[in-house]
């Protein structure tokens, strides 16, 4: 048999690969029609009587973010997918669509279209690199692909994450098959949006394109748009009228307060558009004697009343001033209602409601970024109530006849906290403008906003980012929202007035966010909810929310995190709780990846779309009965290894491939397969890093290997996988090379050590301490999934072999271990032991993990347990840990990399004192 042997790519050394098993897509069809919200939609006739893949194409279509215009979240007409068949057995990924980019727009399907090559079902993917892409739903063949300019690195105070250009979900107008999209992109050295018609048949030209800038985008007054400082978030609306007038509108954003570019509401006339020349589109400034006041909305587009006979559209702002000045009203932090006309191309504010000022009179210098416009809003159908929410986790029921501008008196009832249960005693609304759920440093402003916990609410956050969404059956109407860090709300509304109390709420475990250490982390769940008719039958709600955060990077910003999508039952259960039917860790192959920040997931057709940072569209659907359920167990492997400093170690393994193809794994047998090959981690073994506390120099923004482990998700034979790009970083910041494979923490048993920091991690190391190894032993500590190795007689095993970085040959020696199972020249390890090898020896020694001793030195060794600084102590012979201080009751982070509770002060980076 062979063992993976090192080959030469250019510079890179790999290995022969071993993947994961391919999953067949099933062909289904979308139904969600464009409604307004209340109605009734149309259902399609054709349906199908059983749950077979093989259904019947209708031509209804969703066109548009969130399915309608009054942003429900809600599809009405889901005929394949029900409580009953979305289960663990039943409901898996089905595909993996890759697209060449990040994607930070929604996609959008079209059932029926008329392509070149005939009818299509089409998904629609508009991707951060300025390309839109169609995709046959069916097949997920690409059906055609439109670049549309180089993006720009980097835009107003948002810096360089990745290329900006689309960052808004486009829309699709159904009449005349064109798909409208905004991009951003260079423009002869200057950084220029651009507004363009696309045919939906095959992505060409149907409208001339217009520059979305300030020449085009001014008020009278001489305010206009700021290019290079505005961004475009907001999905696209396509308004139109009974007369069958129709307008493209989106928002834009500037900076974060007064100083900033200001928000805008544009607007162009398709009419115009389609004339041809150069269409000068109507606007709303937000604030035209200031700046800030932007629309971000997390991505959602604005809201349009179609109920309306003026078809008046709602949007909410952000940070910024707010002044009454007769037509030129400066409206940050509001709830703002716009009437457009088409013939006299204006659009103007008629109505807003604004629940606090951001200045000194209601705002002290901690709580400046209350952010009401950091959510959508929601018009629910057959009501006046339109909601909204932000960063307070308060929610505004808003009536849209009265808004009430700064009266509070004009809400359809008064304001209540929707994201997290009060403490008793503490009034979170008797001040609504200091109701944010956490605490700020004395003098924090601006970028260097601080936020500390605040123990009312368990010392997380509880923003509003994701939108909430609508639901009734025949009995109930109902609204949820998943606020970050919290769990899934669902609150009864009557009509007029959404009762403060939850109607029920998911399991605490499946919170946005998990267990990550306070102050949490961002953004929250976003949320879709389908059923089979508008009497809700067969009702699901959809969440997609972060696992959980890296702890130097709680809003996700530098670094996305992985994430999980889950399924409830829509309808509560009798004793207050909302049962979730299934979720994407549940299964070895399901996993969700690195989730686009504000996208909910997609529900078309018996398939959920969830579209990825990871440069792809995860797509799952109904499938046989069939479960690889995950037996995810603490391993750990300890190599002893002297190394020199600017020396690192890293392991490649899985599963030798001559093996796992003899045995039903169907690896690549080429020596370095691309990643898009479907078998490429069929011989792969998936972990997930636990290590996540080693510490290094305060120059590196993740401490030595946190970076190399960012999407090292498997222990391959490949070296870096495909999205584990990040490096890190010397103390001028500068690269210091990608992974080698998966990387390794230099441990030792002596706290005495000058490198040993006395806790779990690097350094010091309760596993080493308790086998008496001594320094030099290089630890992988990770959840591996033990069905992904190989099950021989009640074992689970793997193989590796390490590689020492900055040395001439970094290749670890052939090694013949005397219990291997079968014939290789690697290491072999067992899932759920400790796995103790010396490097170049064919030595092994296994261990059980201490089941009693949770910590290893009394009365020295620290650490965190999420807000609270722990102590280990002796206690009736056992080492165990204890509580020292609760930091969260005293207003502090736990600061990992010491134990101990720290106060934060303010600086470029928020909290970055405490790390």
């Amino acid at each position: 048999m062979n063992s993976p042997k090192p080959v030469a790519n250019g510079s890179i050394v790999r290995w022969l690969a071993l993947p994961a098993l391919a999953v067949a897509a099933l062909s289904t069809v979308a139904v969600v029609r464009h409604n307004a919200p209340g109605a009734a939609p149309a259902l399609s006739a054709a349906r199908s009587a059983t749950l077979s893949p093989l259904l019947v194409s209708t031509g209804v279509m969703v066109t548009t973010r969130s399915y309608d215009l009054g942003r429900t979240g809600w599809n009405r007409n889901e005929v394949v997918l029900a409580p009953t068949t979305v289960s663990p057995t039943t409901f898996h990924k089905v595909a993996e669509i890759r697209v060449g980019g990040k994607i930070e727009a929604s996609p959008l399907y079209v059932a029926r279209a008329t392509t070149p090559a005939g009818k299509r079902d089409l998904l629609i993917v508009a991707i951060s690199n300025n390309t839109v892409k169609a995709f046959d739903a069916a097949s997920n063949a690409q059906v055609w692909s439109r670049s549309l300019g180089t993006p720009v690195n980097e835009l107003a105070f948002k810096g360089a994450l990745y290329s900006w250009g689309i960052t808004a979900t486009p829309v699709i107008d159904p009449d005349t098959g064109i798909v409208y999209v905004v991009r951003a992109a260079d423009e002869n050295h200057n950084k220029v949006y651009r507004l363009f018609g696309l045919r939906l048949a095959d992505g060409t030209d149907a409208v001339a394109s217009q520059a979305v800038d300030g020449f085009s985008v001014r008020r009278s007054d001489s305010k206009f748009f700021d290019n290079g400082a505005q961004i475009i978030r907001t999905a696209l609306a396509l308004w139109h009228n009974t007369s069958g007038e129709k307008a493209v509108i989106f928002g834009a954003s500037g900076g974060e307060g007064a100083g900033g570019a200001s928000g805008w509401v544009i607007a162009y006339n398709v009419a115009r558009l389609a004339a041809g020349g150069n269409v000068t589109p109507a606007v709303w400034c937000s604030t035209p004697n200031g700046g800030g006041g932007g629309l971000w909305m997390a991505s959602q587009g604005v809201a349009v009343d179609e109920t309306d006979p003026g078809r008046d559209i709602y949007v909410a702002t952000g940070n910024g001033p707010y002044a009454q000045q007769f037509g030129a009203d400066n409206l940050s932090e509001s709830v703002v209602r716009l009437h457009y006309d088409p013939a006299a191309n204006t659009l103007n504010d008629v109505d807003w409601f604004t629940p606090f000022k951001d200045d000194d009179e209601q705002h002290d210098r901690n709580h400046k970024d209350q952010d009401l416009g950091a959510a959508g809003v929601l018009l629910i159908p057959n009501s006046r109530s339109v909601l909204a929410g932000g960063k307070e986790g308060i929610f505004y029921n808003v009536d849209r006849a009265n808004m009430g501008k700064l009266s509070h008196l004009s809400l359809l009832q008064p304001e209540f906290v929707a994201t997290f249960t009060p403490s008793a005693g503490s009034d979170y609304l008797a001040h609504p403008s200091r109701s944010t759920t956490t605490d700020g440093v004395d003098g924090a402003q601006g970028d260097g906003r601080t936020f500390l916990p605040h123990p009312a609410d368990g010392g997380r956050t509880r923003h509003v980012h994701g939108s909430p969404i609508y639901f009734e059956n025949a009995t109930q109407r109902i609204v949820y929202v998943m606020g970050e860090n919290s769990a899934l709300r669902a609150f009864s509304y009557d009509g007029t007035k959404l009762d403060p109390t939850p109607l029920a709420q998911s399991s605490p475990a499946t919170a946005a966010s998990g267990t990550t250490a306070p102050p949490g982390a961002m953004p929250g769940g976003f949320l879709s909810v389908s059923s089979a008719d508008d009497a809700g039958k067969n009702g699901i709600v959809w969440a997609l929310s972060p696992r959980k955060s890296l702890w130097r990077d709680p809003v996700a910003t530098a670094i996305p995190g992985q994430s999980i999508l889950r399924a409830f039952k829509a309808v509560p259960n009798p004793d207050g709780t909302i049962g979730e039917l299934w979720n994407s860790e549940l299964d070895l192959h399901d996993a969700v990846g690195s989730a686009s920040k504000f996208q909910p997931p997609l529900v078309a057709n018996g398939k959920v779309y969830v579209v990825t940072y990871d440069n792809k569209v995860v797509v799952y659907g109904l499938t046989p009965p069939r479960q690889t359920a995950r037996a995810a167990q603490r391993t750990m492997i300890l190599v002893k290894a002297h190394t020199e400093p600017g020396q690192d170690m890293f392991i490649r393994g899985g599963i030798d491939h001559t093996f796992g193809n003899t045995h039903g794994r169907n690896c690549p047998t080429t020596d370095a397969p691309g990643p898009e090959d479907p078998r490429y981690y069929n011989c792969a073994v998936r972990i997930e890093h636990r290590n996540t506390l080693n510490y290094g120099a305060q120059h590196e923004p993740y401490p030595l290997t946190n970076r190399w482990q960012v999407n090292d998700a498997y222990l391959d034979w490949y070296g870096a996988e495909e999205l584990q790009v990040y490096e890190r970083l010397n103390a001028s910041s500068q690269g210091q090379g990608r992974a080698s494979g998966t990387p390794l923490d230099w441990t030792t048993n002596q706290t005495s050590n000058a490198n040993a920091v006395v806790r779990n991690g690097f350094g010091f190391s309760k596993e080493n301490q308790d086998n008496a190894l001594g320094d030099d032993y290089w630890m992988l500590d990770v959840d591996m999934d033990c069905e992904s190795a190989v099950a021989i007689n009640g074992d689970a095993w793997f193989e590796f072999k390490s590689f020492i970085s900055n040395v001439a040959d970094g290749w670890e020696p052939a090694v013949n271990q005397s219990d291997r199972p079968y014939l290789s020249d690697n290491h072999f390890g067992k899932c759920g032991k400790i796995n103790i090898f010396e490097r170049g020896n064919s030595t092994v020694r296994y261990r059980d993990f201490d089941t009693i001793n949770q910590c290893s030195s009394p009365n020295v060794e620290l650490r965190c347990d999420g807000g609270h600084a722990q102590i280990c102590r002796l206690v009736s012979g056992a080492r165990v840990w204890q509580d020292a201080q609760d930091c969260v009751a005293s207003h502090q982070l736990c600061q990992v990399s010491t134990g101990r509770c720290c106060t934060a002060t303010n600086g470029p980076n928020t909290n970055a004192n405490c790390f």
